[in-house]
Parts: C-alpha cells; sequence; structure tokens
C-alpha cells in the first residue's frame, strides 16, 4: 500500500470519525470511501481504550468482502503490540438487515 495525498472525501471523512461522529456516505467508484471509512475506523480503534464493536453498513456484498479485506491488510501493518484486542468490526449487509 503506498499513500500520497488523500482524497477529497477521505480528507472530510476521516476528521469526522476520529471525532466520533456519525455520518452516512455516497459517491463515485475509486473516490477513496472504503480505504477512508477503513483507516479511520481503525485508528479510531487504536486511540481508544474502550473494547467493543464498530459498525459498518454497506450497501452490498462486494462492499462487506472489501471492507474486510481493507482491514485485513491494514491490520497486517500493526506490530504484535499494537493488535487490537477486544475490537472487532462487525460489518454488516443493507440487505441482511
Amino acid at each position: 500500500m503506498h499513500f500520497e495525498n488523500p482524497t477529497p472525501f477521505q480528507m472530510q471523512a476521516i476528521p469526522i470519525i476520529l471525532e466520533e461522529r456519525s455520518f452516512t456516505a455516497m459517491g463515485a467508484s475509486g473516490g477513496g470511501k472504503t480505504y477512508g471509512l477503513s483507516l479511520s475506523v481503525l485508528l479510531r480503534a487504536m486511540q481508544s481504550d474502550i473494547q467493543g464493536t464498530f459498525c459498518i453498513v454497506t450497501p452490498g456484498q462486494p462492499q462487506t468482502n472489501g471492507i474486510l479485506n481493507i482491514l485485513s491488510q491494514l491490520t497486517s501493518y500493526l506490530k504484535d503490540d499494537e493488535v487490537l484486542e477486544g475490537v472487532l468490526p462487525a460489518v454488516v449487509n443493507m440487505k441482511d438487515v
């Protein structure tokens, strides 16, 4: 993974998530939504002493798989002592709700 500059979506979304505010994200394919949301949630979980579950609701199975894939990639870069113990992602397909 190589990132140089955040996309416009990421510049707006990451601060909102880090401030623990809720929002709805929609945009064109390739706008950085999945990476921006995944990275933000991971950073927020790492900054918190709270253990629990965070929930990401997706419109379909491809997006659900994409988020789980990206979270797996991002957490593979963590050192052993940075592993998020007790923090579980709950990625939900809207069709299942």
